[in-house]
């Protein structure tokens, strides 16, 4: 705090903004105790400061007050809540009226089926969830739907309205198409398992197909050994990709503890623990009523979630902590030919553990473009219907025009370009070579080793 009224007695301006658009008020620490609302005084004197919005359209005075509703274990921070309602009492114009997204969210149209195909792995066998209108689909996706903290029964239902509403065909891959006991060995024997997995996988989803990653970090490595196959692609809100230097600070060694906190918060499976912080990682929707809604569908969400979710939900806190950033730097340079990248970041995530490692994310990936979702922690798929919709519209600028089993294999392509695909897997290795004088679309050099046609399919790559 004198630091802070040192800089403003000696001219610091309490308007200046980042990059972000962030004034100092919207980086204020957010700690229930009397400094932070010493700092809110002191960095926004006045309305202007609170109104102000940063590139998200996040304004001080709507961060301030989400936060302080559920500041306390899930309760109020009342000493905030009541200078704000003071503030808003004298300058009624700080009431913002908000548009509700529901012209942005389209009504199921078609019928979906769901089912799960069983991968052959040689000695193992693992789960995926095929997700399909009773139509040909206009697009297909791959998505990866393994995020700490959230049950397959609360994304499911999501990907069922992208399928009914848009008409895309869907694989996903959650806690159980993995091995999350692997997130405690490191980080090599993960990434391997999840590539055996996709590279199973592959015959089924064809050629081209939009990536959409809501790993949080452990899968997005996948983006780079599939581009490919990527049509577009969709992140959304990596945790931990942090700067070199950061290990050493004593702030990385507070999260590093707060990491370790809740995965032996999960692997107790501490329901009443569990629930008490809940508002930490979801914006409390509908206020208090909306939060204690949200915790019994949540609460009813663990109590059906496997063994493997518990798994993961307690190895990868930690995992993302001591690995996200050793992944990310050893990757190669993202072309600047790619498909569309659109990395979405929550607005009122926690600026370290997500905002400035989606802004890392953005730099090693020249071309992509960063957007917010609005009134989002991170945990976006809890978050109401508003949050999913502009997800899902997220996810439909990045869909192309005409349906994707019509396009044919780059020519380019070259084996050594995808580590996923080798002469001895269960893909066909992509040939350049035609199938014959009348023909110019690649071929496999091997049929014998793909899976497609014993499975009645037409082949992947014509």
């Amino acid at each position: 705090m004198e630091g802070v009224k040192f800089l403003l007695e000696n001219g610091a301006k309490p308007g200046q903004r980042d990059k972000q658009g962030n004034a100092p008020a919207h980086v204020i620490p957010l700690y229930a105790d009397e400094i932070t609302l010493e700092l809110l005084r002191h960095l926004a004197p006045d309305p202007r400061y609170l109104k102000k919005g940063n590139r998200a359209g996040l304004r001080v005075f709507d961060r301030m007050e989400v936060w302080a509703l559920t500041a306390v274990k899930g309760g109020p921070y009342q000493p905030v809540l009541d200078w704000l309602a003071e503030q808003k009492k004298a300058h009624p114009d700080l009431v913002e009226q908000r548009a509700s997204n529901q012209r942005k969210r389209k009504q199921r149209r078609f019928q979906v089926k769901s089912s799960t195909i069983v991968l052959d792995l040689g000695p193992e066998s693992r789960s995926v969830r095929h997700i399909a209108p009773r139509f040909q689909a206009v697009g297909r996706i791959l998505y990866l739907g393994f995020p700490r903290f959230i049950p397959w029964s609360l994304q499911e239902p999501i990907l069922e309205s992208w399928a009914a509403s848009e008409g895309f065909e869907i694989w996903a891959l959650n806690e159980d198409s993995v091995k999350p006991g692997l997130l405690g060995e490191g980080l090599e024997p993960f990434m391997k398992d999840l590539r055996s997995v996709v590279q199973a996988l592959l015959p089924e989803l064809g050629p081209k197909f939009v990536l959409v990653d809501s790993s949080f970090g452990p899968g997005t490595f996948l983006a780079w050994e599939l581009r490919p196959f990527i049509t577009g692609l969709l992140i959304i809100n990596v945790h931990l990709f942090n700067a070199p230097d950061f290990e050493q600070t004593d702030l990385a060694q507070k999260i590093r503890k707060r990491m370790a906190y809740l995965g032996e918060t999960y692997g107790k499976r501490d329901y009443d623990s569990i629930l008490t912080l809940l508002p930490d990682f979801m914006y409390p929707t509908g206020g208090a009523s909306g939060v204690e809604d949200t915790k019994r569908k949540y609460k009813e969400a663990l109590e059906g979630a496997s063994a493997n979710f518990w798994e993961m939900a307690m190895l990868q806190p930690s995992y993302n902590f001591e690995h996200t950033t050793g992944m990310f730097t050893s990757l190669p340079v993202w072309p600047l030919e790619s498909p569309p990248v659109l990395l979405a970041s929550s607005d009122q995530a926690p600026l370290v553990v997500v905002g400035e490692a989606m802004q890392r994310l953005q730099q090693i990936m020249p071309g992509s473009k960063l957007e917010f979702i609005p009134n989002s922690k991170w945990s976006w798929h809890l978050e109401g219907p508003d949050v999913i919709a502009n997800v899902s519209q997220m996810l439909s600028s990045l869909l192309p025009l005409g349906n994707q089993s019509d396009v044919r294999v780059c020519k380019e392509l070259q084996v050594e370009d995808l580590p996923l695909l080798s002469p001895c897997g269960a893909v066909p290795v992509i040939s350049m070579e035609s199938c014959g004088p009348n023909c110019e679309a690649p071929c496999c050099k091997s049929c014998e080793s793909c899976k497609a046609s014993s499975l009645g399919k037409a082949c992947p790559v014509q």
